[in-house]
């Protein structure tokens, strides 16, 4: 067996266990078969770049050990069009409302279209749309520092995030207010240039999904400034104004729940902790986390500087 990192455990553990969700519901999913054969196929060729890699070690199989995730994690979503709602056909979308109305007593969305204009709609797309960016541009800050460990620690938190989100969707699997609440809507949402183009360009490269709860971008958002503001702060602050920004248009462009929001919050609070213990972590995260040897190491040379003072 390779060496296996944090994040390639991540990996390997999110393909094992939608595996077994995919076989013991199987009857339920039309394409069931073709999915097993991928997962087998990915997990078989992600085992075998990691083989190579730590036999043949180059720059080329470490690039692509380090980024196959860029790859990888995009067809795990695509493939939850097929798997959701089959397997959980349940009304999520009712539930979701009636949560928004306890908290606010009426319809967030249906609210805000009194403030609706098109420069801010605009404005709001493009910025909803940035998400797809923020994680990668974390990343590859990281990675110009050469810096595995960090690296390593980055990656991981961020799978750990999407993977999490994707399992909440089987929980309360939801359309979100946009297609479930449309009747609601009067005021029909418009741009002035990017809107239409960015808004049908996420539906074809989506489809119908049922991952409105919890808001996947509020969750990545959020771990990105977090890590941002631990290990590139310029990055955290060029950042913090836009992903205010986008928490905001998720509700705003309709795509959410406001509960969605708070779900994803939490959740993204809650992943420095599970990576630090997929890291193998001891110690509150966020602290430095030094080897046990280098700190046995220090206590016993500040006991010696004790016995010669």
């Amino acid at each position: 067996m390779p060496r296996l990192e944090a994040p390639d455990r991540v990996l390997l553990g999110y393909l094992a266990a939608i595996t077994l969700v995919v076989a013991a519901f199987h009857d339920r999913v039309v394409v069931a078969g073709v999915l097993l054969l991928d997962h087998v196929l990915a997990a078989s060729l992600l085992l075998l770049l990691l083989v190579v890699e730590d036999r043949r070690p180059s720059r080329f199989w470490r690039i692509a050990r380090d980024w196959y995730p860029c790859i990888l994690v995009p067809m795990a979503f695509r493939e939850l069009h097929y798997l959701v709602y089959p397997i959980h056909p349940f009304d999520g979308d009712s539930l979701l409302r009636a949560l928004d109305r306890r908290l606010f007593g009426f319809d967030p969305t249906v609210a805000l279209q009194a403030w609706t204009t098109p420069a801010l709609t605009e404005l709001l797309q493009v910025v909803y749309s940035s998400y797809f960016f923020m994680p990668v541009g974390l990343a590859l800050l990281v990675y110009t520092r050469r810096d595995r460990a960090t690296f390593r620690e980055v990656l991981s938190a961020l799978l750990i995030a999407f993977f999490l989100s994707y399992a909440g969707y089987f929980l309360i699997p939801a359309l979100g207010p946009r297609l479930a609440m449309k009747e609601l809507h009067e005021l029909k949402l418009s741009g002035l240039w990017l809107f239409p183009l960015l808004r049908e360009g996420l539906d074809g490269l989506e489809l119908e999904m049922w991952d409105c709860f919890p808001s996947a971008h509020t969750e990545v958002a959020l771990v990105v400034l977090v890590y941002g503001w631990r290990h590139c702060r310029v990055y955290f602050w060029g950042l913090l104004p836009v992903v205010v920004l986008l928490i905001a248009s998720t509700v705003y462009l309709r795509y959410h729940y406001v509960v969605d929001v708070l779900a994803g919050a939490a959740l993204a609070a809650a992943i420095p902790f599970v990576n630090g213990w997929v890291l193998g972590a001891r110690r509150v995260p966020g602290r430095s986390q030094a080897p046990a040897h280098a700190r046995a190491g220090a206590r016993a040379e500040e006991a010696q500087r004790k016995l010669l003072t």
